[in-house]
Order: C-alpha cells, then sequence, then structure tokens
C-alpha cells in the first residue's frame, strides 16, 4: 500500500455553492501480488483544484511476473471511473497495456520501491531529463 496527501493551501470559493474549500492533493495504491501469479491493484486519486474537484478510482486485475529486479504488470481488464469537474466517465479496458518496473526490495521484506511506466490516470508523475513521464513510488507491506 502507498498513499500521499497534503493540502496545496491554496483556497477556492465554489461558484455554485459559494462554498470555502481548500486545494487538496492525494492519491493511493494498493498492490497485491498473490501466490498464484495473479495481481489486483487498486488505485485512487483526488484533488481540488482551482475551485474544481477531480478524482478516480479503478480496480485492474491481470497477471505479474517478476524477473530479479524486474516486476511486469499483465493486465486482463481494469474497471473505474474519473470525474472532473463534476462529470463522471465511466471506463472499462479489456486490453490495458502492459507495464514493466524495476523494483527494490529492503533487506527486511516491508518496503518494495517500483520505478517505471505510470499507471493510466495517475497524478503521481515525474518527468526525466528528456521530459518523459515516469512512476517512482514506494509501498509499505500490509
Amino acid at each position: 500500500m502507498q498513499v500521499v496527501s497534503y493540502q496545496t493551501g491554496e483556497v477556492y470559493e465554489e461558484p455554485v455553492s459559494g462554498k470555502i474549500s481548500y486545494g487538496s492533493y492525494g492519491y493511493g495504491h494498493l498492490l497485491e501480488l498473490r501466490q498464484d501469479g495473479s495481481y489486483r491493484l487498486t488505485y485512487s486519486y483526488d484533488n481540488f483544484t482551482q475551485g474544481c474537484e477531480n478524482k478516480a478510482a479503478f480496480t485492474e486485475e491481470g497477471r505479474f511476473e517478476q524477473q530479479g529486479q524486474w516486476l511486469e504488470l499483465q493486465p486482463t481488464a481494469y474497471d473505474g471511473a474519473y470525474v472532473v469537474c463534476g462529470q463522471r466517465t465511466a471506463k472499462q479496458k479489456q486490453q490495458p497495456p502492459v507495464r514493466r518496473f524495476q523494483l527494490q526490495l529492503s533487506a527486511d521484506g516491508q518496503t518494495l520501491r517500483l520505478h517505471g511506466q505510470p499507471f493510466e490516470y495517475t497524478i503521481s508523475l515525474e518527468y526525466d531529463a528528456a521530459n518523459q513521464p515516469y512512476f517512482d513510488e514506494t509501498f509499505q507491506k500490509q
């Protein structure tokens, strides 16, 4: 499990209600790697910026392969929805892209670091020198 959340310090007045809201930013991932070689990835994003709430909640399932310092997720399908400024859009995909991550496991086996291709709909992106997005996050064992 990996979670990040913080307030941005920005304040917005919602246009319709007049309610005052504070900017926020958060995301989390729950990656279950099962002994039978299957996995389930649940990811959730939520931010409030410029008076608009944006959210995404998805569940992805498939098979995984781990070889040495590499982890490959081979999804068979995902299902979920995202909301942009109150507009909800459901999304299903039967052939999501395969993603490959470099992994590091701590000596005590409690922390897993993944570095590689971003998840779809992610807001937890970083960019390399060539301005290409990548995902670099640490997961705590539950």
